[in-house]
Order: C-alpha cells, then structure tokens, then sequence
C-alpha cells in the first residue's frame, strides 16, 4: 500500500514522471526496487536515454528517503536531494531495474526520529535485463518532517 500512495504522490507533484512509465516494484528495509521500460525512454540510438537515467535513479533515492523518513516518524516528510553523481558503465539497451540502498540507515532513523531531520547517503545501481550493471548513482538526501503538511 505505501508503495501505491507514493507512486500517486509522486505523479500528482513531479508531473515529467507521468512520461517515463516507472513502476515501484518492492521496497524491503532500506532497499526500494523500481522498473521503467526502455520504449518510453530510448534516446536517437535506441539505448535508455541518460536523462531517464538520472531521473530514475533521482526518484529511486527520493522514494526511498521519504519511505524511511515517514515510517520512522509516522508523519509526512519533504525530502531533497542535495548531491548527486551518476556513471554511466556501458549502454542499457533493455527495460531498466533501479535498485537503491540506503546507507547507514539505522543513523538516519535515528536522527530523523530525534531532531525530525537527517541525511542519507543512497548508491542506486541500474541493471539490464540480463543483470548486468549499466550505471551507478549515488546521492545524499536531505528529510525533514513537514511544516505543516
């Protein structure tokens, strides 16, 4: 059920995410999975086009932030990222399967339960259909619990 509000929130308030196709597919602990197809998002070469790249891997860490963030303090989040770095290994050529990670999550929760704000480091890695790593992106977040929302 969180999985399907936070796919509503996320096409109500990020409205470039009503075009990539992207599914949330399964979130256990501190990893969220998301699916996107190549259809909606090759480039002129027919690969993944970079930008829907970015962008998943962007909304990968973003969901996952805010799903840690909310379930830990029982109250919306707004959720930014304040950094990121994506590497691109060799060409996706097929549907995409985002997985992001948490890192060091326990502290997160920790200072978000606390002081209602904290930082989580996230690394995303992008696979193609055969398992392959396709790109690596890693990012930090920034969650605070909401003014009044």
């Amino acid at each position: 059920m969180a999985l399907t509000k936070l796919t509503q929130r996320i096409q109500t308030h990020i409205p470039i995410t009503q075009h990539i196709g992207f599914e949330l597919k399964a979130w256990e602990t501190d990893v969220l999975t998301v699916m996107a197809p190549l259809a909606v998002n090759s480039n002129d070469k027919g690969s993944f086009f970079a930008g829907s790249q970015v962008m998943l891997c962007t909304l990968a860490g973003w969901g996952l932030a805010t799903l840690l963030a909310e379930q830990a303090i029982d109250e919306p989040v707004d959720v930014v990222a304040v950094n990121n770095d994506i590497h691109y290994q060799i060409p996706l050529l097929t549907d995409a399967l985002v997985t992001a990670r948490g890192l060091s999550t326990a502290l997160f929760l920790r200072r978000i339960k606390r002081r209602g704000k904290a930082k989580l480091k996230v690394e995303v890695e992008v696979r193609n259909q055969a398992n392959e790593i396709t790109s690596v992106f890693s990012a930090v977040y920034y969650a605070r619990a909401s003014q009044g929302a």
